[in-house]
């Protein structure tokens, strides 16, 4: 089967030069990377993920690996320190971050020091798929409502600004809820109903557009399972307003000590024909449809920019069996985005078009 990419006038933002310092197993590492699939390949513990690791802590200010990101400071140093030259349509911009071990962190664009994590994930937007992400399907409701909120900000770049407001007013609810406060308690409901419907028709709207693209990968990729489907869950009953949902909870929210539905309940259910598909499907369907997931994702995001996404591929061919690996690769490569893959088997990725990097045990 061939694949065709849609017509594009995105440029692509890529990485021409990384550079990392105390980073993990790397003293000191320079990867001079080529704007189309980028593979290390190495065996385990040889610093490939790592690799790809820097790219999204850079880029996101969080790592998929660790929730304590002073764990990647090389032992027996102080700090560690991501740097990354771009380019964007001919003109260069430098990206930099650095953490201590007091978790202080640094971050520069073009040489400058900036306050805002935003501004590079802005700058330099970054999908990451590691082995965690198959679990789409399994995992959380938190874990999906992440993910489509980190979507929601790339589509929309001051959605952050109302996530940030929502989530106050919701912790100052809960305490008046603990601490049984009612007089309080009508007018800072009002303001969270009037900001959480707004936040739920930002994430619905993205999710609409990710639900589109997934249907058509999905009919396009993987024929056979094309009855899958995404469903949105707001976190309350569709049946109710929110404001009706909090006045008929209100008994049990005082009891509970906090909002029992609300935004934070909101979900992305992955169904066929009525049920869940993570009670139905084998694993390896499972991994393909979270796979689609993601790549409908990494779509929505370049659709909504100027500019095309980096895509970082963590063992991308251990997590799917050969045939299914080289036919989504097949994909991967006629996208525009520039790509970085980790693999153990550097013979899968011989005779391609792609800049082979081959990281040695340290």
């Amino acid at each position: 089967m061939s694949f065709g990419c849609d017509a594009s006038s995105n440029l692509v933002v890529s990485i021409t030069t990384l550079k990392l310092s105390a980073f993990r197993c790397f003293e000191q590492a320079d990867f001079q990377l080529s704007p189309g699939i980028n593979v290390l390949s190495g065996p385990n513990g040889s610093g490939k993920t790592s690799v790809l690791e820097a790219v999204n802590f850079l880029s996101t200010g969080k790592s998929f690996r660790t929730a304590k990101p002073k764990n990647m400071i090389k032992k027996g140093s102080d700090a560690f320190s991501v740097f990354a030259q771009l380019s964007d349509n001919g003109q260069q911009q430098t990206l930099g971050c650095q953490l201590d071990k007091s978790s202080k962190k640094t971050l520069k664009h073009n040489q400058h020091n900036i306050k805002k994590q935003t501004v590079l994930a802005a700058t330099l937007p970054t999908l990451s798929i590691d082995p965690h992400s198959y679990l789409f399907c399994d995992n959380t409701p938190q874990y999906r409502r992440s993910f489509l909120d980190w979507m929601v900000f790339h589509v929309k770049h001051d959605y952050i600004l109302l996530w940030r407001q929502v989530v106050k007013l919701q912790k100052h609810i809960n305490h008046l809820l603990k601490h049984k406060k009612l007089d309080e308690l009508k007018v800072w409901l009002a303001q969270y109903v009037k900001l959480a419907e707004q936040l739920n028709e930002e994430r619905y709207s993205v999710f609409s557009m990710l639900q589109k693209v997934f249907n058509q990968l999905m009919y396009q990729l993987m024929p056979n399972l094309s009855d899958t489907q995404l469903n949105y869950q707001p976190g309350w009953s569709s049946e109710l307003s929110l404001s009706d949902t909090l006045l008929k909870d209100m008994e049990g929210n005082l009891q509970y000590g906090q909002l029992r539905n609300g935004i934070h309940r909101m979900d992305i259910q992955v169904k066929s024909s009525g049920h869940f598909i993570k009670d139905i499907y084998s694993r390896g369907q499972k991994k393909m449809t979270a796979l689609i997931c993601y790549l409908s994702c990494l779509k929505v995001m370049d659709n909504s920019s100027d500019h095309h996404s980096l895509l970082c591929l963590d063992d991308f061919d251990a997590e799917l069996d050969g045939s299914n690996a080289h036919f989504f690769f097949d994909y991967i490569k006629t996208l525009p985005n520039q790509i970085l893959i980790s693999t153990v088997d550097n013979q899968r990725y011989e005779n391609k078009e792609v800049k082979m990097f081959h990281v040695k045990q340290l």
